[in-house]
């Protein structure tokens, strides 16, 4: 599947858990470029609802500059996870497991 063809899957796509709008994050390697995925994550969690989330992160070495601009006309926000570069597979599982903990969490 092409980075087109997976981008074009979530266009302007609903939860369809929820019906929720889902938020695509797109992990950044540069902090000082992206917000941290944490805050992200508090400000469009709803009580109600319990967050759909994408996760898009590039390959070893990241996105060519017009990949970026591809993957910011399809709505996904940079985040970052830190000041560390982890290699693609870790950062996944890292993210997933953030998404994951402030689902079930009741604060």
């Amino acid at each position: 599947m092409t980075l087109a063809d997976l981008l074009t899957t979530y266009a302007d796509k609903e939860s369809e858990k929820s019906k929720a709008p889902l938020l695509r994050l797109l992990l950044s390697e540069r902090n000082d470029l992206a917000p941290d995925m944490v805050s992200t994550l508090y400000n469009h969690k709803s009580p109600e609802v319990p967050l759909d989330v994408v996760i898009l992160a590039g390959p070893e070495g990241g996105f060519t500059d017009s990949e970026q601009e591809l993957i910011a006309e399809h709505h996904f926000l940079k985040v970052s996870l830190g000041d560390s570069i982890l290699r693609s597979e870790t950062a996944c599982i890292a993210a997933a497991a953030l998404v994951s903990a402030l689902n079930v969490s009741k604060h």
